[in-house]
């Protein structure tokens, strides 16, 4: 009898009609002829499909060929490409997952031969070895080969040993390693597995700073997650696996703080630098994205790194919006002080301030900026009705700040420059008059990756008052026309009484300037997906002051952007 499409929904059908069942999938093979009849089926060739998926022509090769196994995320893209549904696809990859890992392999009842031979290898002697070992870097990356190389039979060693595992696996018989680390005894199934115990021992019994463990795991970790080489990333993930399993069979990750908590630092201290430690962090949670407990015992780890390292992401899971402040001085623009937000306005702010209209859905590694826009495609609303709403909404939240004279507001022009430090053409960057760097600015660098990053990571980059990200992040909306104060009070602002400050991730970092102002200008039903908002907090009292000063500041013929 023929299925009807309840049937087969989330299946997905090949082309002639024949179902396919992602419940049959064990095997990465399986897997990467199941994705292939998929992508067969939609009438997509495998250019297009990578194309749509947003994902790698290469990597996409390695899926279908069963050469790798794809992250969730990514599969899920690839799904969405195809119009399939994700769901039973994804519990397919987690069963080719769980059959790829360091789990003991199920015994095979027709399998008689030698399933009775028993063979136990003690890794104290490789790791002693590879501790003192000048190959400890090619063995520790898995770069080594796993067999001899051609005319290199009699090798030995390393070779010897590999051949020897796979041979004696393949005749049924079980081969146990027993660990330096607590003297653990886990069984193995290849060659590879062996090495990845051996390098997962190393690493948690290296206690001494000059032992390469750690060190050689975490830089090639790094290589493989930015050459997004998924066989090398497989091999990197298969060693993290290990530790983590040797951990679990102590009971050392639940409920115990050192392990995680020295790895998390060791990728810090090694990688020097956040973005680069962020990238790592990140790869690793999706390693572990089907294990609860591995996936806890390192967020709370980073979530303890992050902390303590920028102390206003302790706010990332805000219960009120209460967003850290800075206090501006006068410096001859605006005649009076105010307060700013420290950062732009962040998705976590948002969250708390209006938790009905987004959610973060970041990581403890992220903190990204709130981006304007997705709500215009959600919504329909123009961006100044949302402004209006928003400040509309500030206002009643902290009505207690109106008591005490104070009030939110978008900052005008002559307001942005004095809160980023850029009230004189001697100045065009918070920092000074040096050009942008990465460490200072989010902006668009010659070989650099184009993208849009957490807030608060560049402090280097901070300005007199203590803002930070004022130049490149997101671009910062202001009030520009004077008349723009007078229809702010009254919610009827227009597109033409804003302009954009400080630049974007995408701005080129040779043509940047804080002192430029550039029209607003969306295109029709559309976002630039890099506009923010920094909001500013000023006293009621000062209100005759803000329009005073930002006519004065059109009246001098030396300001930029007009």
């Amino acid at each position: 009898m023929k299925p009807n499409a309840e049937d087969v929904a989330g299946v997905g059908t090949v082309e002639g009609g024949s179902a396919l069942d992602p419940g049959a999938v064990r095997t990465r093979k399986e897997l990467g002829r199941a994705l292939a009849s998929l992508q067969t089926g939609s009438g997509l060739s495998q250019a297009a499909a990578a194309k749509n998926a947003k994902i790698g022509g290469a990597t996409l090769s390695a899926w279908l060929k069963g050469k790798a196994i794809p992250h969730a995320e990514s599969l899920t893209q690839y799904l969405e490409a195809l119009a399939v549904p994700a769901g039973p696809w994804l519990a397919a990859r987690a069963r080719v997952v769980a059959a790829h890992s360091l789990q003991p392999p199920a015994e095979d009842p027709e399998r008689a031969v030698g399933k009775d031979q028993r063979v136990c290898i003690g890794l104290k002697p490789w790791v002693d070895y590879y501790d003192r070992s000048e190959d400890a870097e090619e063995i520790l990356a898995g770069i080594l080969p796993l067999s001899a190389p051609a005319g290199e039979e009699d090798a030995g060693g390393l070779f010897v040993l590999a051949r020897a595992i796979k041979d004696l696996v393949k005749q049924g018989a079980v081969v146990e390693v027993v660990t330096c680390y607590k003297e653990l005894s886990v069984r193995v199934g290849s060659a590879k597995e062996f090495w990845a115990l051996v390098s997962a021992d190393s690493v948690l019994r290296d206690e001494k700073e000059h032992l390469p463990s750690r060190k050689w795991l975490i830089q090639e970790t790094e290589k493989a997650v930015r050459a997004r080489d998924e066989e090398r990333r497989e091999q990197a993930g298969q060693v993290w696996r290990a530790v983590f399993l040797l951990l679990r069979r102590m009971g050392e990750l639940e409920g115990s703080d050192w392990p995680p908590r020295v790895l998390v630092e060791d990728i810090s201290r090694r990688l020097k630098g956040f973005l680069r430690a962020q990238r790592v962090m990140r790869w690793l949670l999706e390693v572990f994205a089907d294990d609860a407990v591995a996936t806890e015992a390192l967020e709370q780890a980073m979530d303890r790194y992050v902390a303590g390292r920028f102390p206003d992401w302790r706010r990332a899971r805000p219960q009120r919006f209460d967003p850290p402040l800075v206090t501006v001085d006068d410096h001859g623009l605006c005649g009076y002080s105010f307060q700013a937000m420290r950062l732009p306005l962040t998705a976590a702010d948002m969250a708390a301030l209006w938790p009905q209209r987004v959610t973060t859905g970041a990581s403890v590694l992220d903190h990204p900026p709130y981006v304007l826009g997705a709500h215009r495609d959600e919504r329909g609303e123009s961006l100044t009705d949302f402004l209006r709403k928003l400040l509309d909404h500030c206002r009643e939240i902290t009505a207690l700040d109106s008591e005490q004279g104070w009030t939110w507001a978008l900052p005008t022009a002559p307001e942005w420059l004095e809160l980023s430090g850029c009230t004189t053409d001697e100045h065009p960057y918070p920092w000074g008059t040096e050009a942008p760097t990465p460490r200072r600015a989010n902006l668009r660098y010659r070989g650099e990756p184009q993208e849009l990053q957490s807030s608060g990571i560049r402090t280097s980059g901070r300005s007199p008052s203590g803002a930070l990200d004022c130049c490149g992040h997101v671009h910062e909306i202001v009030i520009w026309r004077s008349g723009g104060l007078t229809r702010e009070a009254h919610g009827s602002l227009t597109s033409a009484d804003l302009r954009l400050a400080g630049g974007s991730f995408r701005s080129r970092a040779e043509h940047s300037s804080c002192r430029k102002f550039r029209p607003l200008r969306p295109a029709p039903g559309s976002s630039r997906h890099n506009v923010g908002l920094r909001l500013i907090k000023h006293r009621t009292e000062d209100t005759g002051l803000r329009q005073t000063a930002l006519q004065q500041f059109h009246a001098n013929p030396h300001h930029n952007g007009g």
